[in-house]
């Protein structure tokens, strides 16, 4: 089973071996025969933010032939948190060969092949972003119901738009979101925002919104996504409905407060 899942999340069984069994004792937890593995105190470390805690754990594991695919992914997350961007593709690469038949890693790979895309410019950029479409698409293919493999053929789509179809981003937005609304909507309307789409933005900053309406910074984006839209008395009546649940809530007051200047 593999320790790693999607987006660098722990799974029930990580969780288990970091935190100790239940029942196992306060003994148990001295016992070498109930500690954890190296794998697991490196992803929980690498999940409490730890990236010099995780790396140290895993780099042996990583370190030969012998290293396992989800301690070369554990590894490339790092890397990419260091923006250690080649060498993240390298563990990532790495990890994939050694596993090419999960969607995961493979979309984990296009997903660090994007953020080197970002990081060229011209013959090498677009050599970068066909690699991540091909990796992404192959990962689609073996699951079309992988997360990660619909996220990142929204971000290629976002990021090369001319690449079509025209409907795309909207195929792989609504495909992610419905897999996973919970983390999807979210995710969605923020890379849709940092690429302009504002469209996509409010519509799924709005679901977002509406699936945690105790969360006033979802409703306060999805006002902020409408503004830029230039629908302005949707936003309005966003944000004062904001304000009626949460009058506290300092972001949307000031908005409120400068209205008439940008109107």
């Amino acid at each position: 089973m593999d320790l790693l899942l999607p987006v660098g999340g722990v799974g029930r069984l990580c969780v288990l071996l970091v935190l100790g069994f239940p029942g196992s004792g306060a003994r148990a937890a001295d016992d070498d025969f109930w500690a954890p593995p190296p794998i697991a105190q490196a992803v929980g470390a690498f999940e409490q933010g730890d990236l010099a805690g995780a790396e140290s754990l895993v780099s042996p594991l990583a370190g030969d032939e012998e290293a396992t695919a989800e301690a070369c992914a554990l590894l490339g997350q790092i890397r990419l948190k260091q923006r250690r961007v080649g060498e993240a593709v390298e563990q990532f690469e790495r990890a994939v060969g050694k596993n090419p038949a999960s969607p995961v890693l493979r979309s984990q790979l296009g997903a660090a092949l994007l953020d080197a895309a970002g990081e060229a410019v011209g013959e090498a950029r677009a050599t970068l972003l066909q690699r991540a479409r091909v990796e992404l698409e192959r990962a689609a293919g073996v699951d079309a119901g992988c997360v990660d493999a619909q996220m990142g053929l929204l971000r290629f789509h976002l990021l090369v738009p001319e690449a079509g179809p025209a409907d795309a981003a909207e195929r792989h937005a609504a495909q992610a979101a419905e897999l996973d609304p919970l983390s999807a909507n979210y995710d969605i309307g923020e890379l849709a925002e940092q690429h302009g789409r504002h469209d996509l933005a409010e519509k799924y900053y709005g679901a977002a919104a509406k699936l945690f309406p105790t969360i006033p910074w979802l409703a306060f984006k999805h006002g902020l996504a409408l503004l830029k839209l230039g629908r302005m008395a949707e936003a309005r009546n966003a944000l004062e409905v904001l304000l009626q649940a949460f009058p506290d809530f300092a972001p949307a007051q000031q908005i409120l407060t400068q209205w008439p200047a940008q109107s």
